[in-house]
């Protein structure tokens, strides 16, 4: 019989190679939040980012609020476990005060944007992974672990990295993407999710029993 720990560490590997041929996907295999707050969530066609504002509502749920037609959506439908976002490079091409003469203040909220993406990288940064560069932040398909009133925890196999972001990177709703998992997306997501089970005493008791037997 296959010892758990090994069936547990086969499933997570088998899970970490499956998605990450999948990161390096097109953006167009997800959709924009603008276009899916229009699809999904009935919003009404038009500049999205204008009218919508990252707020909290009574009953105390982070939302995304459309201020011109009164209609709000929680972040925790939009940002679901299993899916996965993008971010655009695109939109931080178009950044700073180099673009400041051409789209004016606009280029500065897309740089605050890009500072929201950065505080995810700080978090990868402070673990010592120095062969992470901000730019591999864009343009790749993050996995979706978990999401708090506030954030979302989002993992990367091919950079074998994790870091939660604040939902605030919505400000920027036509170059961030969702992608909803499919059902082969959900059952690896299981598998990596049950892989992720295996604790460090289970490793040090695996080695034990192994180095048991060679004695």
């Amino acid at each position: 019989m296959t010892d758990y720990v090994d069936d547990k560490l086969a499933k997570i590997q088998e899970a970490q190679e499956y998605f990450k041929v999948k990161e390096k996907d097109s953006v167009d295999t997800g959709k924009t939040i603008s276009n899916t707050l229009v699809e999904k969530f009935s919003w009404l066609q038009g500049d999205i980012r204008k009218r919508m504002k990252i707020d909290v509502n009574s009953l105390g749920e982070s939302i995304i609020l459309d201020k011109q037609n009164f209609r709000e959506t929680q972040i925790s439908t939009v940002f679901v476990p299993g899916s996965s976002i993008y971010f655009n490079s695109k939109g931080a091409e178009k950044s700073g005060m180099k673009n400041i003469f051409i789209r004016g203040f606009r280029a500065l909220d897309s740089s605050a944007w890009q500072n929201y993406i950065k505080e995810g990288f700080n978090i990868i940064q402070s673990t010592g992974a120095t062969n992470i560069k901000f730019e591999d932040m864009f343009d790749t398909w993050w996995l979706i672990k978990s999401i708090t009133n506030y954030n979302i925890t989002v993992t990367s196999f091919s950079l074998n990295t994790s870091t939660t972001l604040p939902n605030l990177i919505l400000v920027e709703p036509d170059y961030v993407s969702i992608r909803y998992p499919s059902e082969e997306d959900l059952d690896m997501y299981k598998k990596y999710e049950l892989g992720s089970t295996v604790t460090q005493a289970d490793l040090m008791n695996k080695l034990a029993k192994a180095f048991g037997q060679k004695i």
